[in-house]
């Protein structure tokens, strides 16, 4: 997996936008059916960056990519966790966020 994504990797800079998964899906085979292997579709790859991308930078390093996929594996269970997880690691930074500004407001 580290291999490919070295391969997608446009710019060369060791990190995936979610532009270049996107370019990628669609130019790259092997990526593509293993994203559908994990019932990943075209439109589901933002929700499912932006849930992998817990730090919000934006990109994902190839560990980073390669560690949830590896979570999910191909266990139902598995990835239904991974996903519940990526969920409330998201609703927790904007919760976080929001109790921020709150409190910078006061």
């Amino acid at each position: 997996l580290k291999e490919m994504c070295e391969e997608i990797d446009a710019d060369g800079n060791g990190k995936l936008t979610l532009q270049e998964l996107m370019f990628a899906y669609g130019a790259h085979a092997e990526l593509r059916a293993v994203f559908q292997t994990l019932d990943i579709d075209l439109q589901d790859l933002e929700t499912v960056f932006s849930l992998m991308d817990v730090d919000d930078s934006g990109d994902l390093t190839y560990e980073e990519l390669v560690n949830c996929i590896h979570k999910s594996d191909h266990d139902d269970i598995k990835r239904q966790v991974m996903m519940l997880k990526l969920h409330i690691e998201d609703i927790w930074l904007r919760v976080r966020e929001h109790l921020e500004v709150k409190l910078d407001f006061l």
